[in-house]
């Protein structure tokens, strides 16, 4: 029988143990405890995230849902809800509907990507899907675009009640500058083929800017998913750099990882709805 002293020592280090262990789970969302091959831990309750997005985003939320369960230790519930053809006016919609399933989804999410094709879906002279001359796009164009994104926004915060949410957006990728796509429906040509890179890049670069602008007067962080696969000059292929997949239009698993880092080095900071 242990002496008296000696008990004491031993009840100390019990409750010292005990200590550390309720202070490691308080700070648990700053420091993620991590394995012996120094990944997270899962701990606490699982998150869950919700991926909505057009088919560029094709399987990227379960890459992403291993990139918050390394960086922050939690088990994440993947609704993975993209759409080929997304547009923002589409997804407004649906928010707008109260029994639309996206609804309770945002409601309980932890984490919410939104990532939609544009204002609206356009056929012919996209800069995607056609060799045709691009259609003409001005500022007033993007200025709608702009009003739709916020308008998604708003109505993500007013179904939360106003919680703050891991909410984030990305800028959209190009495959084709070099590359045209595949596709036994369509017949098409790269923009280098097709001699509209430079109209196209310009294109591009509004649309990057009208997703900026509306995620600014939301708190909302980007992905600079453009830069990451077209390069700081956006003249890069991505296609030569194994991002694509054989249908030279979606991520394969390479992009898709690519696509998930550039979201995850965004932090995971919550976003409140503006005052």
């Amino acid at each position: 029988m242990p002496a008296p002293s000696h008990s004491i020592g031993i009840v100390a280090a019990l409750v010292g143990v005990l200590v550390a262990v309720a202070f490691a789970t308080a700070v648990h969302g700053q420091n993620a405890p991590e394995s012996a091959s120094g990944r997270a831990v899962p701990t606490g309750q699982p998150w869950d995230l919700v991926y909505i997005s057009d088919s560029s985003g094709w399987g990227v939320a379960h890459f992403y849902a291993r990139r918050i369960r390394h960086d922050r230790g939690v088990t994440v519930r993947v609704h993975d809800e993209w759409q080929g053809d997304l547009a923002a006016l589409t997804i407004l919609q649906r928010l707008r509907a109260p029994w639309d399933p996206w609804v309770r989804l945002i409601r309980d999410a932890e984490v919410i990507v939104v990532y939609p094709v544009g204002l609206a879906v356009v056929k012919g002279g996209d800069c995607v899907t056609s060799s045709d001359p691009p259609l003409a796009v001005g500022p007033q164009l993007w200025t709608k675009y702009v009003a739709g994104l916020k308008a998604i926004y708003k109505r993500i915060f007013e179904i939360r009640k106003g919680r703050p949410v891991i909410l984030r957006t990305a800028h959209w990728y190009v495959p084709v500058i070099s590359h045209a796509p595949s596709s036994p429906f369509f017949r098409s040509k790269s923009w280098d083929e097709a001699g509209i890179t430079e109209i196209c890049t310009k294109q591009w670069e509004w649309n990057s800017w009208a997703i900026a602008k509306a995620a600014a007067s939301y708190r909302v962080r980007v992905a600079d998913v453009y830069s990451a696969f077209n390069g700081r000059t956006h003249l890069e292929d991505p296609v030569a750099k194994g991002y694509i997949q054989t249908d030279g239009i979606h991520p394969n698993n390479k992009g898709r990882a690519v696509i998930a880092q550039t979201l995850a080095a965004l932090g995971y900071k919550r976003v409140e709805p503006p005052r």
